[in-house]
């Protein structure tokens, strides 16, 4: 299991840098595979603070990888929880918000976090008292050009065609998990339009967002100064981005 803050000291975000300066808690970052449940203590620790209602789901899972993952996916979460606030790792209740967005319902608690599994990986990450939104996927599988047209701007679209076709998978899952990110920050699902707003790097590299004014991003109402975001690879399988508000 690996736990890091957002972004390595050398290049913080434009939000972390200004919550350290004002003693603002840093968002903390968690990624986990399977094989972390090898090591039987933390398979055991992580069974025992399941709430009733995730074990009765944990049994209805069908496959063992996604029962694996699943356990994974919630022992990560609680127990990143609990290293930010003193409440026992069983004792988190969630909840969801008007648009299907998982919340703490109890203990009350100003701690937010979002959770992300693909196939090999869990992530979670954890704020305090701002949204934020996180997305991990396989870029083993497979991708069509057909849903990239569906979901990706006319601009990203340009971007992936810009690209060597060796290139291209990985440009398409960058931009695939930057958008998820977003969109799980906002906690408004799929009200917000996808091909209504484009990522882009800058002149320094660092990944922007815009809105489309005229057309489906007129409905995003939202400022595209106001987030920061982080693209990374995790290991040779996986590519996760990280959303997070300037605030």
């Amino acid at each position: 299991m690996s736990c890091f803050a957002a972004t390595p000291p050398s290049r913080k975000l434009r939000s972390e840098a200004k919550a350290s300066e004002a003693g603002v808690m840093e968002p903390r970052v968690s990624v986990a595979t399977p094989d972390d449940l090898a090591d039987r203590a933390r398979r055991e620790r992580y069974l025992a603070i399941l709430s009733p209602g995730e074990r009765l789901r944990l049994a209805r899972l069908l496959s063992k990888p996604k029962q694996e993952l699943f356990l994974l996916a919630h022992g990560l979460l609680r127990t990143e929880l609990s290293q930010c606030a003193d409440v026992d790792p069983a004792a988190w209740q969630f909840g969801s918000g008007a648009h299907g967005r998982p919340e703490i319902a109890a203990p009350e608690s100003s701690l937010r976090f979002n959770l992300s599994h693909t196939e090999g990986l869990a992530a979670c990450a954890v704020t305090d008292g701002r949204d934020v939104g996180i997305d991990v996927e396989d870029i083993t599988r497979e991708h069509s050009r057909g849903l990239a047209e569906r979901v990706f701007s006319p601009r990203e679209q340009k971007s992936l065609r810009d690209l060597q076709a060796g290139e291209q998978a990985r440009g398409f899952f960058e931009l695939w998990t930057l958008k998820e990110a977003y969109l799980k920050a906002r906690g408004l699902g799929l009200t917000v339009p996808l091909r209504g707003f484009s990522f882009y790097r800058d002149a320094a590299g660092e990944w922007r967002i815009e809105f489309d004014a005229s057309g489906d991003g007129a409905r995003c109402e939202d400022d595209p100064r106001r987030w920061t975001f982080r693209s990374w690879r995790v290991g040779a399988r996986h590519q996760a981005a990280l959303a997070l508000p300037v605030d």
